[in-house]
């Protein structure tokens, strides 16, 4: 799994950031944390919306793109926190824009191929901690969840935003030329290598 990179407009990434943030009123001294996909029970996305409320910080965003199963927007929307974003659903080629807007991407559910895509965007990242899905930490670029809890998404949340070295090493991590091997471009460069190595 990995990005499209024929889809992705990662030189301009600086202006559609500050567009996206502009036309969800997101300011430029805001956390903006992202998520998305296709948003049902184990995504988990609810408990990260109440994690969410639960930290008391004013700047503290967090925006949600796909479809929301209709249980789960429910109990989003009863903490009643005008710090949560829904836009509902985007197109496909949309998505590295989104991640393109995010101080930091934030996946709580099981693996997507929107993980590898988060990391090709260059986006600071948090996981779930899974067996067999460490490679989308490439050297510092992410944390990981230990367990699929409230508690532990705003502990973790919560240091990083309050760490700022911690976030900086974050961002300066996932911004690496490692980040480029989750491309479409580079993944069939290396398949074609390995399957035709002795014969080139």
């Amino acid at each position: 799994m990995g990005a499209d990179d024929e889809e992705m407009n990662i030189n301009n990434r600086e202006i559609i950031r500050k567009q996206i943030r502009e036309k969800y009123g997101v300011k430029e001294n805001d956390f903006l944390l992202v998520t998305g996909g296709k948003i049902d029970k184990d995504k988990n996305v609810h408990l990260l919306a109440e994690a969410i409320s639960a930290i008391e910080n004013k700047n503290l965003r967090l925006m949600i793109f796909g479809n929301i199963h209709s249980d789960v927007e429910s109990i989003i929307d009863s903490f009643g926190d005008e710090r949560i974003i829904k836009i509902g659903w985007i197109t496909s080629n949309r998505v590295y824009d989104y991640m393109y807007a995010a101080d930091l991407a934030v996946f709580t559910g099981l693996h997507s191929v929107l993980w590898e895509q988060t990391v090709a965007s260059c986006v600071p990242c948090l996981f779930s901690k899974l067996k067999g899905f460490e490679h989308v930490d490439i050297g510092g670029n992410a944390l990981f969840f230990e367990n699929r809890s409230i508690d532990c998404y705003k502990d973790v949340i919560s240091k990083v935003i309050e760490d700022k070295e911690l976030y900086t090493r974050l961002k300066r991590c996932a911004n690496v030329e490692a980040a480029n091997s989750f491309l479409y471009s580079r993944i069939a460069k290396q398949v074609v290598e390995d399957a035709f190595h002795n014969q080139l």
